[in-house]
Formats: structure tokens, C-alpha cells, sequence
């Protein structure tokens, strides 16, 4: 397969996506494991379980391991903006039609993978065959990762951009001077008192864009502006 291209593996298994209506045979489904820290199995409702049991059955299959080695990050409801569920090929055209459906997110030692749910399609998106945070230390993630998932979702919404075109840069220890998080909108009085979180820093299209989070709120700093 071309490298350069978004892979693409799709799980139409109809025994798999009937578990998504009645519940399942939980004999079919694989142990769900989490990252720990990031959530549990008694969190999840029906239809988010049978996402991720699709999901990491879906990875394991893309990756030729076992299931035992996915551990699940998060499991977020989305609406896509069109019939590329996220992951759009090149040259390739869309429907402009959202779509509800899921992102999941997988871990297999200090890579990140996502899966996309919607239409009863499951299936592995990654960018130029290649997982986010591949080189990046796993106790950090377990400190911002779900921060990092979320504002790399809120910029592409700002921009009207795909995900799959941000890259994550960095995300950098930082001290914020108060409650604004270095980042004061008008007229607000902020907690004085100082906080520990990080800088998140993505790239779109040769631009630097940068999150402050204290694992409480993230904000977009400095905000887009109209130019």
C-alpha cells in the first residue's frame, strides 16, 4: 500500500455491527482494556462498548497483533462534516453531509491510533501510515492527552480544516501567571494564583497554533482573528 496515502481499513463485519443494536454476544467481544487513568469499562454505555470492541478488534486485524495489546484511550461522539468519516484520500471527492458517528482512540505502547465509526463502517484512519505521538514519552500522555485530542478537534472546527491535516508539534511544560492561563479575555477578572499545565503546539498549512491547558480548561491562545 502507498505510504503517502491514508490508510484506510474498514471492519464490515455484520455480526460485529448487530452487537451494536441488541447488546452483543459478549463471548465475540474482546476484553476491553483501558489506559489507566483514562476512563473504565462501566463508563461506557451499550453502543459505546460495541464501538470500541469493534475498534480494537479493528486495529489488532490492521496491525496483525493480539487484542491483549490495545489499550483504549478515549471514546468521543463526533459529527463528521462530510462522507469521508475523517479520513479523506487524496483525489478523492465527498458529500458535504454531516454524519454522526465516533472516534476512538487506541494505544499500543507510545503510539496513539484512531479509529472513525459512522454508518456502520469502522475502520483505522492514519496519516501517511504513520500513528501521532510515536516518539513521545506515555506518562505524558497520560497527563495531556485527552487535552491534546480535543484541541487539535476545536482548531480544525476554527479553521474548517480536517484533523488529519494538523500536525501535533509539541506540548511543553508551562507556568501560567493566573486563571486566564497567559490568555485574559476583556473585561474578566481571573484567580490570581499561579498554575501548572502545558503549551500545546500544532501546525497547519506553515502556521503555528498554540492551546494552553492546566488539565482543567484549554484555551486557544492567542485566538484566530480575522485577518
Amino acid at each position: 500500500m502507498n505510504k503517502s496515502r491514508a490508510t484506510l481499513t474498514a471492519v464490515l463485519s455484520s455480526a460485529a455491527l448487530a452487537a451494536c443494536g441488541n447488546g452483543g454476544a459478549e463471548a465475540d467481544e474482546p476484553e476491553l482494556r483501558f489506559v489507566e487513568g483514562q476512563g473504565s469499562l462501566e463508563e461506557l454505555d451499550r453502543e459505546q462498548r460495541s464501538i470500541a470492541s469493534q475498534s480494537v478488534r479493528a486495529l489488532a486485524e490492521h496491525l496483525d497483533i493480539p487484542m491483549a495489546d490495545i489499550r483504549i484511550d478515549t471514546v468521543r461522539a463526533v459529527n463528521w462534516r462530510d462522507t469521508s468519516i475523517g479520513c479523506p484520500q487524496p483525489d478523492q471527492a465527498y458529500g458535504q453531509v454531516i454524519t454522526p458517528g465516533y472516534k476512538v482512540t487506541l494505544r499500543v505502547e507510545k503510539a496513539l491510533h484512531f479509529v472513525h465509526a459512522a454508518n456502520e463502517r469502522v475502520f483505522v484512519c492514519e496519516t501517511a501510515g504513520k500513528p501521532l505521538f510515536s516518539s513521545v514519552d506515555t506518562e505524558s500522555q497520560l497527563v495531556w492527552g485527552e487535552q491534546m485530542l480535543w484541541a487539535r478537534a476545536d482548531l480544525a472546527e476554527h479553521l474548517g480544516a480536517d484533523e488529519a491535516e494538523i500536525t501535533i508539534r509539541s506540548a511543553l511544560p508551562k507556568t501560567f501567571s493566573d486563571a486566564s492561563l497567559d490568555c485574559p479575555e476583556p473585561d474578566v477578572e481571573y484567580d490570581a494564583t499561579a498554575r501548572e499545565g502545558f503549551a500545546l503546539n500544532f501546525e497547519y498549512r506553515g502556521r503555528t497554533y498554540t492551546y494552553n491547558t492546566d488539565l482543567t480548561r484549554t484555551v486557544l491562545c492567542p485566538p484566530i482573528t480575522v485577518d
